[in-house]
């Protein structure tokens, strides 16, 4: 819930002074019980037995009570001045200040998200908060076969579609929208028909290996 305070001034303030150990560490006991649990420093009686490792203190708390620390009720007892004199924070104080702090945070987070929004140009940014309807709850959890019967507008006739050759890459094996490009030519013999040239479309006068491969084999 809420840390217990210890003031500053109650080691020199006599009543404190004045106590046992085992009343000071019940009474210190008292006030971290009180404040985590909220119940603005009422100690029900079933839970005495945790304000000391040894359990209940009748003497202590007897002690306590004479030092004006506390007050006998009929189930237990009720730490005297809570909010006043032993300057502890109630219940009800501790709800706002979580409230006020979660406000805060939120606040804080949607001014940076609008900071970051406006940095990057883009528009406020917009949340959906607290969204508790169930939108499945109109959705059928079972659903049955359908009893109409479907018909079809069309004729029947199968599509006939629309084919084109296609022109495939022999190379890549890849289908191309334009024709091939062409890469490669036949081999045309030229002529014999001007004498600076030889049968096999050299120049006279430059070694063609095709003719000395015929002058060798004749």
């Amino acid at each position: 819930m809420a840390d217990a305070r210890i003031k500053g001034e109650w080691l020199n303030a006599m009543r404190f002074d004045a106590l046992s150990d085992e009343s000071w560490r019940v009474f210190t006991g008292a006030l971290m019980w009180s404040a985590e649990n909220g119940t603005d420093g009422v100690i029900p009686k079933r839970y005495l037995r945790m304000l000391h490792p040894d359990g209940e203190q009748p003497a202590a708390f007897n002690e306590m009570e004479v030092a004006g620390l506390w007050a006998a009720t009929n189930d237990g007892y009720h730490l005297d001045d809570w909010d006043g004199a032993l300057g502890q924070s109630t219940a009800s104080q501790v709800a706002t200040y979580k409230a006020n702090g979660l406000k805060r945070a939120r606040d804080y987070r949607e001014r940076e998200r609008s900071k970051l929004a406006k940095a990057l140009g883009m528009s406020e940014p917009t949340f959906t908060e607290n969204v508790t309807r169930d939108v499945t709850r109109d959705v059928r959890p079972h659903v049955g076969k359908g009893k109409g019967e479907g018909k079809g507008k069309g004729s029947g006739d199968k599509e006939v579609l629309e084919t084109k050759e296609l022109n495939i890459n022999t190379v890549t094996g890849e289908v191309e929208d334009e024709p091939m490009p062409v890469t490669s030519w036949p081999v045309v013999a030229i002529p014999v028909s001007d004498p600076g040239y030889c049968s096999h479309g050299m120049t006279v006068g430059k070694r063609c290996s095709s003719c000395a491969r015929e002058r060798k084999a004749s």
